[in-house]
């Protein structure tokens, strides 16, 4: 796998608690979404919120969790797909970088 270069590692780096922030909010208007539709099941509810927040968690630990310059293509890669890199953040990467990560999106589809 292509490694990033130290410039581009040190931007997602920057990028991480923001990107987190922004995750974290996706989850938080879901869950308010659940509580505010368990009007006469609150228990269904409050199994949906904790398979929600089990699911998420698990997938922001994949996203955010031990993030390393060898793993960081990958991780941008997942973030792009589920929108979470968005075209300013990737604008903040070095050429090389975006080239190769538009590349490797477009052999994935």
């Amino acid at each position: 796998m292509f490694q990033i270069p130290e410039g581009d590692w040190r931007v997602l780096r920057d990028l991480k608690q923001e990107l987190l922030d922004t995750a974290s909010d996706e989850v938080l208007q879901r869950a308010d979404a659940i509580l505010a539709a368990r009007q006469g099941r609150p228990y269904e509810a409050l199994l949906e919120l904790r398979s929600l927040l089990d699911a998420e968690d698990r997938r922001l630990a994949v996203l955010f969790d031990d993030m390393r310059p060898t793993t960081a293509m990958v991780r941008i890669i997942n973030l792009c797909k589920l929108g979470l890199f968005k075209e300013e953040h990737f604008a903040r990467l070095s050429p090389a970088t975006r080239d190769r990560i538009i590349a490797l999106l477009e052999d994935r589809r």
